[in-house]
């Protein structure tokens, strides 16, 4: 069978290599098969292409040779709806939607909505157990993929230390304190006028937005801007 591809042209594809979301993907609930595609030599990332007719396609990146502590495997599922992925569950199994801006330093990957993929099944499905609804849907990837410093990530970037009680002021009516500090988390207080809108920055954005955002930034062309930032790092 052939389909036309807006990012890889005319590819051909067998039945067997379609995996079926019954429910589609998050935001694009009536496009239901879709084939992988690798992106590039080392199996890094790869192309998620929608077989349907007008199907979105993403870029899509194997979240373990980015984020080993990323592990699925410690997680319970009690949703029935994972029950086809208890048996067979393993990184090959595990993919994340990749989001490449115009600045390729804010590449990211959705922690949070992962792909489950069965190859045995070939069925798929994107969702959010309960135990990823803390990860960010935005995490930031081009540190990681680069083994870049911490500095040149944060180029741009105000970093402020700060102690117990101590407060941040930006501009001349917000002020940040710092609350509390325990278990690797941090308790803000923030004081803003009314008219300021104060979200925590996994609220920003929703799995079916970051799903279209994604859709929108797949291209060749931006990949290859990736892949050669890769490159250039040694990595």
């Amino acid at each position: 069978m052939n389909h036309r591809s807006k990012i890889l042209g005319t590819i051909e594809y067998s039945a067997g290599e379609v995996f079926t979301f019954e429910d589609g993907l998050i935001g694009f609930p009536d496009d239901t098969r879709y084939i992988l595609r690798s992106a590039d030599r080392e199996e890094l990332m790869y192309w998620l292409i929608c077989v349907d007719a007008g199907g979105p396609e993403f870029l899509a990146v194997r979240p373990e040779k980015i984020l080993p502590r990323y592990n699925l495997k410690s997680l319970v599922y009690e949703n029935e709806k994972l029950s086809f992925l208890r048996a067979s569950l393993g990184e090959e199994h595990l993919f994340c939607i990749v989001s490449v801006p115009e600045n390729i330093r804010h590449i990211s990957m959705n922690l949070r909505t992962p792909l489950f993929l069965n190859s045995r099944t070939r069925t798929g499905m994107q969702y959010g157990p309960p135990g990823l609804q803390r990860k960010p849907i935005r995490y930031l990837i081009h540190r990681e993929l680069t083994g870049c410093g911490a500095e040149e990530e944060r180029s741009g970037t105000l970093v402020i230390q700060r102690k117990l009680n101590e407060t941040v002021y930006i501009g001349d009516d917000i002020i940040i304190e710092v609350l509390d500090f325990a278990r690797g988390s941090v308790k803000l207080g923030v004081n803003a006028p009314r008219k300021t809108n104060v979200l925590r920055g996994e609220t920003r954005v929703t799995p079916q937005e970051e799903n279209i955002r994604a859709n929108g930034t797949a291209n060749a062309e931006r990949l290859q801007e990736v892949l050669r930032s890769v490159k250039a790092s040694g990595r």
